[in-house]
């Protein structure tokens, strides 16, 4: 009986150790085989939920994530199989979530939910799922102090842009750990590496998927690596890589549409997530980027339109005149939406009542004192005559 007592203790104790990680190992393979997340070296292709998906028996599901579900599996020798997925949707969603609250026990979790975040916001046409990645990237950005209104923005596709950053693909690829068969890298695989990297790192690449390609490539040769040296490059690459990725999955999103139909929710999460990330700065580019999206014009989404007035009344005075490259600052943004004939009244008036928020002065209904406002500012050369 002793001899028993002393054996459940031990398995408790290891179960309790090894339980998180096969609790996060389960979120990651059903979420993989759910959306035929393309592993290892793959490329991406189509994206289409599948109706089976590999997952572990009820009685691990039942103990998941409290360490027993590890128990259960070691005693009865229990592995996952096929079966049918009801909400295939619902699974990827909540696998997602799951392996994102393990993401600081290492690079290794922080860069699969990087990944696999990146993948279903750019790959899965449900806007809730783009939601919940957004909300997931977001979280990995915040951990890695990466400010998204600072990240380098996309290099231009042109034909000798993409020769070379195909050349640096093969570069990388030549060297990689699992193509040298455990030897050391060579004098010339070392210096064209370390090239390759500092060049493929250096901004985001024309095309996302390309991103998300090299992302995928750094995470794996990371795990694999034996040589210090290598492996910290290959390391600090992959967090560079996330970083940048992650911000322009954001800025994409925040003109995020579904052939051609706006998804506004999606585009909300973006807005949020960029205001979490970057602080007020934020608003004064999510203006510039809403009107350079309705060329030259306001946005053309009410709920967004709205949405943005009402945090334009929330910025601090100091943000309330900032503008960002050739867009109108956010006051000048207020004064275009009240003074717009095709604008709804109602949020004609909310943008008159955030502008006197904004110009910390009396609110008043009447317009008036707007034009006032604003052709003192156009005396002063602020900006044109209206």
């Amino acid at each position: 009986m002793r001899r028993l007592s002393l054996t459940s203790v031990a398995l408790a104790v290891v179960a309790g150790c090894a339980g998180p990680e096969l609790s996060y190992s389960i979120a990651r393979g059903e979420f993989d085989s759910v959306t035929a997340f393309p592993v290892a070296g793959e490329d991406e292709g189509g994206f289409a939920f599948r109706a089976e998906v590999e997952r572990w028996p009820w009685t691990v599901r039942l103990f998941y994530g409290s360490g027993f579900d590890w128990l259960l599996a070691q005693i009865f020798a229990l592995e996952p199989s096929a079966r049918p997925a009801d909400n295939p949707s619902w699974l990827a969603r909540d696998r997602l979530v799951e392996m994102t609250e393990y993401r600081t026990q290492s690079l290794g979790h922080l860069a699969d939910v990087a990944a696999r975040a990146l993948w279903l916001a750019a790959r899965d046409p449900q806007p809730l799922d783009q939601v919940v990645a957004i909300e997931c990237l977001e979280r990995v950005l915040a951990d890695l102090g990466v400010d998204p209104l600072t990240s380098a923005l996309a290099e231009s596709g042109g034909e000798a842009t993409l020769a070379a950053i195909a050349s640096d693909f093969a570069a990388l690829e030549a060297g990689a750990p699992w193509r040298r068969g455990g030897r050391l890298p060579t004098a010339l695989e070392t210096r064209l590496t370390a090239a390759a990297l500092q060049r493929l790192t250096a901004r985001p690449h024309p095309s996302a998927e390309m991103g998300r390609r090299l992302l995928r490539f750094l995470h794996r040769a990371a795990a694999a690596e034996t040589e210090p040296v290598w492996r910290a490059n290959y390391v600090a690459a992959l967090v560079a890589v996330v970083g940048l990725e992650g911000a322009r999955m954001l800025r994409i999103k925040l003109s995020a549409s579904d052939e051609g139909v706006q998804r506004d929710e999606v585009r909300r999460a973006a807005i949020l997530a960029l205001l979490r990330l970057s602080g007020p700065r934020a608003v004064p580019f999510c203006v510039h980027h809403l009107v350079r999206s309705g060329a030259g014009s306001i946005d053309s989404s009410e709920r967004i339109r709205r949405f943005v007035v009402r945090l334009c009344a929330s910025l601090p005075l100091e943000f309330v005149d900032l503008r960002v490259g050739e867009g109108p600052s956010p006051v000048e943004f207020l004064y275009d939406v009240v003074k717009d004939e095709k604008e709804q009244a109602g949020i004609r008036a909310i943008a008159l009542e955030a502008l006197a928020i904004c110009l910390d002065r009396d609110t008043s209904h009447d317009p008036a004192w707007a034009d006032a406002w604003w052709q003192e500012r156009a005396l002063q050369g602020a900006r044109r005559s209206p």
